[in-house]
């Protein structure tokens, strides 16, 4: 099983593989505090069945393949955060919420990969809530995304 503090983060084939540092065994109770952010973030005012609705005016279309959902935590998530483009990859900001180990607390903001989210989590959204990503689903997720950047380099 992944560890919240050790698990890898892959955005999309073109970012490295970035660890969280280990958090000592014998700490006890002990913060996460891993607070990512987005590197020139564009501002969404909402969505709509064919992207994400810009603040400039835009509509940023999402690799998704389906119309977007109507209502999505998730879509909500890149209109309170906003989202950034880079490489090809449209990524914004999700809260994860730890519910396995009562000795975690404290801040966790992941950068994830909107369209491949959307994609894991395709009819089954609603694991994602006001709270953000519970943090056993957002690992599931990693593995997924993990499994999919080995097969696609093959």
């Amino acid at each position: 099983m992944l560890c919240a503090c050790s698990r890898p983060i892959v955005l999309c084939p073109e970012y490295e593989v970035a660890k969280y540092p280990p958090i000592p065994k014998d700490a006890g109770i002990h913060s996460v505090n891993a607070i990512e952010s987005l590197r020139e973030p564009q501002k969404v005012i909402g969505w709509n069945a064919k992207g994400l609705l810009l603040e400039s005016g835009g509509v940023l279309a999402l690799p998704f393949g389906d119309a977007l959902p109507r209502k999505s935590w998730l879509l909500g998530y890149a209109v309170e955060y906003g989202v950034e483009v880079r490489h090809g990859c449209v990524v914004t900001l999700v809260p994860i919420w730890h519910l396995c180990d009562v000795s975690v607390y404290g801040p966790h903001t992941a950068r994830v990969n909107l369209a491949e989210a959307l994609t894991f989590l395709r009819g089954t959204e609603s694991t994602v809530n006001q709270w953000g990503w519970p943090e056993r689903e957002f690992d599931r997720f990693i593995t997924w995304q993990i499994d999919r950047l080995l097969k696609s380099r093959r």
